[in-house]
């Protein structure tokens, strides 16, 4: 038995009595025996231990050393391993702020369960290899460093906010707790969709891979509890904070079961699918429990909120949350009961989402009463919109920039939330461009210049560049005077061509060049103009700061109180 199986043993163990007798040194001690685990697994990747069968599937040695201890989460393995582990410390967490923490226990130990009998990282080989296959060649990029930890993280804090609830919790911390979760997860989902859109075969940002639309859905329920009062004793209030966490266990069992088509997807594995639809469903049974008993509320909260904009906003959120949960599982039942794994469509999304995006735009500046800001907002969404976006795209950036202009005008009334909002219209109006996106296949020859939708093109050559693993074929091609250089990459270990393109940015848009075939005289390429997609990560990091940092003060003076009318602390 090596070391990192006895941990886990240990870890389980713990768990289990820590879910039975409910001491915060036992969750402490399970927390800490799972993350020895994972230091034992990152040790093994650093010191290139070539006995550890998961550290010869996940990574090799020519790899830049952030890259290949990437490998730690880039299989069913380490990623399910860590993930684990932050189950255990987000139950230390929960039970240090006064809340239920013994689902959270339980939980870890379920996982723990599975690691070890269907997806054990600390398997050695009977001889050492003599070097690692690495990940997949798409997966090889510095954005593996950070955006699998970051995406976990917000997963796995939204379990928090509503076993905090169960457990009495103040209104503060359960605020608190929902802000950074939620923050995490919408940086997690923000570097994933970047990366998807530097990566050719993903298909851009808007590829919808089943990880990223799954923690869609727990990011849209998270959302939702910021509308409500975590202490008001109603059925919907304790659902509400229920369901982020449900929809967290339920994203990250649906590609590690390889129901659906994902890059993400890991080797079909009966055992592992099985045990983690088993966790899963036990979880699911255990909030629907959870969620019929009577919450422990704080002094003076027994009181009925009213039907504040707040709550309308809540319940847009939760149909929005109904309808990409359906776009997002349906294909992995009914691959399930079909037998043939299916690709979620984006067209669903943009179809279903935005009549809901429009409604919820309205609500937000109705509820700011901001109403000559959110015009003058308006004005500068569709300003800032191309022509080529059509009127559905005007329309979204014109609710954008109104979200954003009422929410800017809002700051010096000490409003909640107002630089998430902000964000929020911020990356609609991002979106709303980017509808007029071009692309466009072209042949180059040797130093003759073309353009393509008003950008100068001038083929430079082509160059064979051979490492240790990988074969490149390297093109020079200016773009409007810049020169960029686009890869074709062959992977030899894998026998996997990629594409990795080359991008020319400005502020409000983007060309990306994409090497199709070709030689040093003449070059295929694909030219990708992306409108405005910079103001979608810029939104992204809004919504992001807005939900961690502090509100403004708030401002009672004469001239505000005039436009607003007084509200009642149970309306906030």
């Amino acid at each position: 038995m090596t070391l990192g199986t006895a941990l886990l043993l240990l870890g389980i163990a713990l768990g289990v009595v820590a879910t039975i007798r409910a001491r915060p040194v036992l969750t402490a001690a399970m927390a800490a025996a799972f993350g020895a685990s994972v230091g034992v697994l990152f040790w093994r990747f650093a010191t290139e231990d070539w006995a550890n069968a998961y550290v010869v599937s996940t990574t090799r040695p020519d790899l830049s050393w952030p890259v290949r201890m990437a490998g730690l989460w880039g299989g069913a393995e380490g990623s399910l391993l860590l993930f684990t582990s932050l189950v255990g410390a987000v139950a230390v967490l929960v039970r240090r702020a006064g809340g239920e923490a013994r689902p959270l226990t339980a939980l870890t130990a379920a996982y723990g369960v599975v690691v070890l009998v269907a997806a054990d990282p600390f398997v050695r080989l009977d001889a050492p290899a003599v070097g690692g296959l690495g990940l997949q060649p798409v997966l090889e990029h510095p954005a593996m460093v950070w955006h699998p930890p970051i995406l976990y993280l917000g997963l796995v804090g939204v379990l928090a906010p509503g076993l905090m609830v169960l457990g009495g919790a103040s209104h503060r911390a359960v605020r608190r707790a929902t802000g950074v979760s939620l923050a995490l997860l919408t940086a997690g989902l923000a570097t994933g969709a970047a990366w998807a859109h530097a990566e050719l075969g993903w298909g851009g940002f808007w590829a919808w891979d089943p990880i990223e639309a799954a923690g869609l859905v727990a990011w849209l329920a998270s959302a939702t509890t910021l509308h409500l009062r975590p202490n008001d004793g109603s059925p919907l209030s304790r659902a509400a904070f229920l369901l982020p966490g449900l929809a967290a266990v339920w994203a990250t069992t649906l590609t590690r079961a390889g129901l659906t088509g994902s890059v993400h997807s890991f080797a079909d594995r009966p055992g592992l699918r099985a045990g983690l639809l088993v966790v899963a469903a036990g979880w699911t049974g255990v909030l629907a429990w959870l969620g019929l008993q009577p919450t422990t509320l704080s002094a003076g909260s027994r009181a009925q909120a009213r039907w504040t904009d707040r709550r309308l906003a809540a319940s847009v959120l939760l149909l929005a949350v109904g309808l990409v949960a359906v776009g997002t599982y349906e294909p992995a039942i009914e691959s399930a009961f079909g037998g043939e794994t299916v690709d979620i469509a984006g067209v669903f999304f943009t179809r279903v989402l935005w009549p809901l995006v429009i409604a919820a735009s309205l609500i937000a500046v109705r509820a700011d009463r901001r109403f000559i800001a959110a015009g003058v907002g308006a004005g500068v969404g569709i300003v800032l919109t191309p022509i080529g976006a059509a009127p559905f795209g005007l329309m979204l950036a014109a609710a954008g920039g109104a979200v954003a202009g009422s929410a800017v005008d809002a700051f010096r009334l000490g409003r909640r939330g107002w630089l998430a909002h902000v964000g929020v219209g911020v990356a609609l109006v991002g979106i709303a461009g980017t509808i007029a996106a071009t692309s466009s296949q072209v042949i180059l020859f040797k130093d003759s210049e073309i353009t393509v939708d008003g950008v100068a093109l001038v083929h430079r050559g082509i160059e064979l560049e051979r490492g240790r693993v990988t074969e490149s074929a390297v093109a020079s091609i200016e773009v409007d005077g810049e020169l960029l250089h686009p890869r074709l990459v062959a992977h030899r270990l894998r026998n996997i061509p990629t594409a990795e393109a080359a991008t020319s940015r400005s502020l409000l848009g983007e060309t990306q060049i994409i090497l199709s075939d070709g030689s040093d005289g003449q070059a295929e390429y694909r030219i990708n103009q992306t409108p405005r997609l910079n103001l979608i990560w810029l939104g992204a990091a809004l919504i992001a700061l807005g939900l961690i940092l502090p509100n403004p003060p708030k401002n009672r003076s004469a001239t505000t109180t005039s436009v607003l009318p007084e509200r009642k602390i149970s309306d906030l």
